[in-house]
C-alpha cells in the first residue's frame, strides 16, 4: 500500500481525490485548514 498525502482534502475536490485514491488501494494522508472537516 503506498500513502499519498492530498493537501486541501477536505473540500469538494480534495475529497474526491481520497475517495479514489482509497478505492485504488492507496492509503491517503489527509490535511486541510479547516480542523473541523478533518475530523469528519
Amino acid at each position: 500500500m503506498k500513502n499519498v498525502l492530498v493537501t486541501g482534502g477536505c473540500g469538494g475536490i480534495g475529497s474526491a481525490i481520497v475517495d479514489e485514491l482509497i478505492k485504488n488501494g492507496y492509503n491517503p494522508i489527509v490535511t486541510d485548514i479547516n480542523k473541523e472537516n478533518i475530523k469528519k
